[in-house]
């Protein structure tokens, strides 16, 4: 998984369909929390977001391993014009990928690595078009704006956080042609009060005849601890 330099974001926020400037007039708390700009001003350069990654597949090939203790870095650096700039490191099982920087005035791009991850992962094991679920998706994330509040707390401080819930696929056509990902579910939590914004990101499927998720990931903020 690479991103282009600079404008990989972008472009990734484009085929989403999910920027701030494009969303409704209306747009509502669920929008304007999860894809809030600028959440990176206050990290400094020398400072890291640390986010455990998890992955529980109910499946044995080959199409996407199972992941414990992953992590995924993301840290603050200047690009050659002196220009802040956000870089992705993951590390699973072992293996380092670094990705492209991120430009450092838009979203956490944890959040894109996380929906592009989503896409490309329910794609290869349906066969499905990666750009029919992305625009599942982004009608999910435009559609609902209901959210409950949850109580964590972060480097000994107790914060109240809003979780977010999403299914893409709950009224789509073709449901009956995705198996457990008809059922996905997408879960964010995330507070103002938080380095990033988000504490944790978080997707499962339905269930497989074991009555097992057929997948579920989630990455979660270093330090978090749920309250309820």
């Amino acid at each position: 998984m690479r991103f282009s330099s600079r404008g990989g974001l972008c472009v990734l926020f484009l085929s989403l369909g999910l920027t701030l400037a494009e969303a409704p007039a209306q747009a509502g708390e669920a929008q304007e929390q999860i894809f809030a700009t600028g959440v990176l001003d206050a990290i400094a350069l020398d400072e890291h977001l640390v986010y455990r990654h998890d992955r529980q597949v109910g499946f044995s090939d080959e199409r996407m391993r199972a992941l414990e203790n992953g992590r995924v870095e993301l840290t603050m650096a200047l690009d050659e014009s002196g220009a802040r700039e956000a870089l992705v490191v993951l590390t699973e099982d072992g293996r380092v990928r670094r990705l492209n920087p991120f430009p450092a005035d838009a979203g956490n791009p944890l959040l894109m690595v996380f929906m592009e991850t989503a896409v490309h992962g329910m794609a290869g094991i349906t066969g499905g078009s990666p750009f029919y679920i992305r625009n599942r998706m982004r009608d999910a994330l435009r559609g609902q704006d209901e959210g409950t509040q949850v109580r964590l707390v972060h480097a000994g401080t107790e914060i109240t956080a809003e979780r977010f819930h999403f299914r893409p696929f709950a009224q789509d056509p073709n449901r009956d042609r995705m198996g457990a990902f008809a059922d996905l579910e997408l879960q964010f939590v995330v507070s103002a009060e938080l380095p990033g914004q988000f504490a944790m990101l978080h997707l499962a499927t339905g269930e497989t005849p074991a009555g097992e998720p057929l997948l579920a990931e989630s990455m979660t903020l270093e330090g978090v601890v749920w309250l309820d």
